[in-house]
């Protein structure tokens, strides 16, 4: 075997043995020894190594060598105090330390610790912490060591619709979405790093790119759109720092010139629509329509029955000259055709083929049914109206055919004075009811049109004859007529 202190100039060869004495280079600093073996046919090995800290005490000027890390080594902070884990080796030991945010302005030496709270400069942006190391013979490292971090003291991202108003838009319309970084208080940021994400609850709208802040914290963008009617959230997040965010609600509202002449059409992104024909107008005007802030409550005595979340649609004039936008009643010269959607989350378990659109009366402050044939189809309800104002679905009696025609309850306990009625629900608007002994004598006629509310379907009988009288205990016959003459017959029992 041979040995070399620098892996060169080696020893000449000696009998091989498990331990050797052997003389370190002078200087103290880390050593390295090295040697290497030979077999007997001559075959030299490789080299094997070994290092050792030589340390006398006497001649060491080598410096400690250590490192930095800010908080952990996050790349955000929101405070100017910060925690530093710090770490550091040297011969003689490590003895103490000093800090610096600028590398030429020191703190004063303390005893060397492997943390420290450090307040760094303020104004946000990319802070650098210098820290240097002192061994036990006063050797200093360079001061050249350092870590970074990431000043940011905003608090929450601030959006708004530059445009005014800027609470509204016309679907389809482009605006100006302005994002600015806060700090607490909502004081304006001078200074940003991070990148923002958006998102939309209106699904139907063009996707906001993702935008990154070097160093403004203010930023327009351009060319935002909404398209589904009813009040949308657009929220901003920050990508890089947790809990940074913002969110702007704006009212999405629908509207089209329709001439007089030809008349014309508007369908949203979410099914609400008209149609108007020709000469429906006395003039060309802006048509439209908007999801009502304020529903008109569903008055507690009312027949029919609410959707689990109402759904409402205020049609007419818009007039954008005020701020709220309004809607304003209009009555047209013939019949037009609006269509109001709904999804199934809104009607639960509501059968489709019972819901119908209805017109809120604002003299009785009541809600009437829309007269005439509606189509339900496509998780949509249509039909013909001759003004425009609020409407809404509502869940009726009122079906398509007679196949699911019922009097209840039955049996019908008649107490005169009590109120109390008999009903015939599920009939097809404008039935006709004819209400008959066993023997055939005919006790009472009924129209559905003219109960109140009309086109309700459903009849209520109080147990009055034709003659005045209160009908007698007994086994009763039913007869619902349409005017195309298909008819059901039923029984109830009446008791007293």
């Amino acid at each position: 075997m041979q040995f070399s202190s620098d892996g060169s100039s080696f020893s000449g060869f000696e009998a091989y043995g498990t331990s050797k004495v052997w003389t370190l280079t002078s200087g103290d600093a880390l050593k390295t020894v090295y040697v290497r073996y030979q077999d007997a046919a001559g075959n030299t090995s490789g080299n094997f190594t070994d290092t050792i800290t030589l340390f006398t005490g006497s001649g060491d000027t080598m410096p400690p060598v250590g490192s930095i890390i800010i908080n952990g080594g996050t790349e955000y902070t929101s405070t100017t105090t910060v925690t530093l884990s710090l770490s550091a080796t040297d011969a003689s030991g490590v003895a103490e330390m000093q800090f610096s945010n600028n590398g030429s302005g020191w703190s004063t030496a303390e005893t060397y610790g492997t943390n420290k709270v450090w307040t760094l400069t303020s104004g946000d942006g990319v802070k650098l912490v210098y820290v240097k190391y002192k061994d036990t013979l006063n050797n200093w490292s360079s001061g050249t060591t350092n870590a970074t971090i990431k000043l940011c003291a905003t608090q929450s991202l601030k959006l708004e619709k530059v445009e005014i108003p800027t609470a509204s838009v016309i679907a389809n319309d482009y605006f100006t979405l302005r994002v600015s970084a806060r700090l607490a208080g909502d004081a304006a940021a001078l200074w940003f790093d991070n990148t923002c994400a958006f998102t939309l609850t209106d699904l139907n709208a063009p996707a906001i790119g993702n935008y990154t802040f070097s160093g403004t914290a203010t930023h327009d963008i351009t060319h935002v759109s909404l398209k589904t009617l009813g009040t949308q959230t657009v929220q901003g997040n920050s990508s890089d720092i947790s809990g940074i965010s913002g969110q702007i609600q704006i009212k999405v509202y629908d509207v089209k010139l329709i001439p007089k002449a030809g008349g014309g059409s508007l369908q949203n992104a979410d099914g609400t629509g008209y149609q108007i024909p020709d000469a429906a107008l006395d003039m060309d005007k802006y048509l439209g329509f908007e999801i009502p802030d304020t529903i008109p409550a569903l008055s507690s005595e009312y027949i029919s029955k609410d959707t689990v979340t109402p759904i409402c649609r205020s049609f007419g004039i818009l007039d954008q000259a005020v701020i709220p936008w309004q809607v304003t009643d209009i009555t047209f010269s013939k019949p037009v055709v609006i269509s109001i959607p709904y999804k199934a989350s809104e009607i639960g378990t509501t059968d489709e083929s019972s819901l119908r659109i209805y017109f809120y009366n604002k003299i009785s402050g009541k809600y009437e049914i829309v007269s005439g044939s509606q189509q339900v189809n496509n998780n949509k309800v249509t039909c013909y109206v001759t003004q425009f104002g609020i409407y809404r679905i509502l869940s009726s009696s009122v079906r398509d055919t007679l196949d699911t025609v019922c009097a209840y309850p039955n049996p019908f306990r008649l107490i005169p004075g009590s109120g109390k009625k008999l009903k015939i629900t599920n009939l097809p608007i404008n039935a006709e009811i004819g209400i008959y002994g066993v023997s055939g004598e005919k006790l009472a006629a009924i129209k559905e049109s003219e109960q109140a509310p009309p086109n309700s379907g459903l009849i209520e009988w109080d147990g009055k004859t034709l003659a005045g009288d209160y009908a007698a205990k007994g086994v009763y016959i039913y007869v619902v007529i349409l005017p195309d003459g298909s008819k059901k017959i039923g029984k109830f029992a009446l008791l007293k």
